[in-house]
């Protein structure tokens, strides 16, 4: 299921892996996350430079990394 018919396959395969990652989250917290995941693939739809595709995608894994650390770092301060 891709946000987009003409996203690129790399582009399609990251948004799966984006919602993999939206599973990994509290249950209160994924549809945020999953509806501005959408917001961002949709607004960088039409991009066709595999340059700048890749430099989103690349940019894009590391916010994912942030957020994944964030709830991570808050679920260990919990249990303290």
């Amino acid at each position: 299921d891709t946000p987009h018919p003409r996203m690129s396959s790399a582009g399609a395969s990251f948004y799966r892996d984006v919602l993999r990652a939206c599973r990994r989250l509290p249950r209160d917290t994924q549809s945020y996350y999953r509806h501005h995941a959408r917001e961002n693939f949709v607004a960088h739809r039409d991009e066709l430079d595999p340059e700048r595709i890749a430099h989103i995608i690349e940019h894009s894994r590391g916010k994912i990394e942030w957020v994944l650390n964030k709830y991570r770092e808050g679920a260990k301060t919990e249990r303290r």
